[in-house]
């Protein structure tokens, strides 16, 4: 009689380890998709200042986005990168005084 009360504990035991798991990894993709969703915000917020930024004082460069939102080069050059990817705006030049301005007939 014992070993059915034991091996009956033992099941039970797994079921509600196997709910609670699956219930864990639900909890932990909805965090995950929360926090990514949290960083798109960040980021089209971020680009949208820098489209405030060209309204405002004509072109941009990486150094003036770089101070604008206290981020890194790279990051600042993804932003820019991602905003002429979009349309929104186009760079002039190639290396040394690389500026960007909002392209002409782009909706913003």
């Amino acid at each position: 009689m014992e070993i059915v009360i034991f091996i009956a504990g033992v099941i039970l035991g797994a079921i509600v380890a196997f709910f609670w798991m699956g219930n864990k990894n639900k909890t932990n993709d909805d965090l995950l998709s929360k926090s990514h969703q949290a960083v798109e915000e960040r980021k089209n917020a971020a680009k949208e200042n820098i489209l405030e930024h060209i309204k405002e004082k004509g072109t941009v460069n990486n150094d003036d986005v770089e101070s604008l939102l206290g981020v890194s080069d790279a990051t600042a050059t993804r932003y820019l990168q991602e905003l002429e990817q979009e349309g929104k705006i186009i760079q002039e030049g190639e290396t040394r005084g690389v500026v960007y301005r909002i392209k002409i007939g782009s909706v913003i």
